[in-house]
């Protein structure tokens, strides 16, 4: 069985955070449940929570956690923390610089790639990623969480060619892709 490790942010900044149940745990567990794979989560709500849950993506433990998925409030060209503080796609490379090679990285973050082709590519690199993915606009929860149950199990029923991936989900998801700004890199 295949394996995600699930970084997600509270999702309510303002006075209701501790209120508020938005989460894409569900999901991880719809798939586990279908037995496509295993998942750790986690809660991140700091910039120091980041980096040490990303460290730990080059210990030998994990070498086989496929699956990165970042859950966050995103940017144009990054993401943001409870604290406002916003981290670029260059500052989380860096972060991921020491992971293990080809990693599928999937930003599940509104308008994270809503940047130059460049800044994605740089990132990829930085994190020695297979693939990365993510979204140009701002999305709707409830349609993003189809689009990344789709995309997460068609990575995770693959077995080779990966290279296919992107075709496969335009054949089958073109329209929802488009309309969420879906991009794979």
């Amino acid at each position: 069985m295949k394996r995600i490790l699930c970084l997600e942010t509270e999702w309510g900044f303002s006075t209701q955070k501790m209120r508020d149940k938005s989460s894409v745990r569900p999901l991880l567990e719809f798939l586990h449940t279908s037995r496509l794979a295993d998942y750790v989560y986690r809660t991140v709500a700091t910039k120091e929570d980041l980096k040490y849950y990303l460290s730990q993506m080059n210990k030998k433990i994990y070498q086989d956690y496929e699956i990165v998925y970042l859950n966050f409030h995103g940017t144009s060209q990054g993401i943001e923390l409870p604290t406002k503080e916003p981290i670029t796609l260059e500052g989380l490379g860096e972060m991921c610089e020491n992971f293990q090679p080809d990693k599928f990285i999937h930003f599940g973050s509104c308008s994270t790639f809503r940047t130059s082709e460049q800044k994605i590519l740089k990132f990829k690199d930085l994190s020695h990623a297979r693939f990365v993915s993510g979204f140009t606009k701002k999305i709707d929860f409830i349609e993003s969480s189809l689009l990344d149950i789709a995309y997460i199990s068609e990575i995770l029923k693959t077995t080779r060619r990966y290279d296919t991936i992107e075709n496969r989900m335009e054949k089958q998801y073109g329209e929802l892709c488009r309309k969420l700004g879906f991009v794979i890199r």
